[in-house]
């Protein structure tokens, strides 16, 4: 699984960057980016938890605590907001290449590690 999408300010990860570097203000926004949008709010819901993000600027409720996946792809919920916020936020390049070839649609595929893991779950409550 790879992760994309993910602020420092949020998750002290290695993969996480600070907001003032994905949010490139002075670069051309995406020409995809309201289809990049509807497939992150579309993805399948991986984990969630009781409580919410709150803007790192405004301090406001932006969205709640929870992570979503295409499959082979990981993100927070917020993620879509701040690429509304700032559309021509830094994305990584592969994902980008994944989500065209998908054709924007985060459906999980037969080769899912996702589906995999809930295909034998699933087996094994019968």
């Amino acid at each position: 699984m790879n992760l994309v999408g993910f602020i420092k300010e949020y998750n002290d990860i290695k993969e996480a960057v600070r907001l003032n570097e994905l949010a490139r203000k002075e670069v051309k926004p995406y020409s995809d980016v309201g289809k990049i949008i509807k497939y992150l709010d579309n993805g399948i819901l991986l984990l969630a938890w009781m409580g919410y993000f709150v803007d790192v600027e405004t301090k406001g409720l932006i969205a709640p605590d929870s992570y979503y996946t295409d499959g082979t792809w990981i993100w927070p919920s917020y993620f879509p907001y701040y690429l509304g916020r700032y559309p021509s936020m830094k994305i990584d390049r592969n994902f980008l290449i994944h989500i065209e070839k998908k054709e924007f649609n985060p459906e999980l595929d037969e080769t899912s590690e996702v589906k995999k893991a809930n295909l034998k779950r699933s087996f094994q409550k019968n």
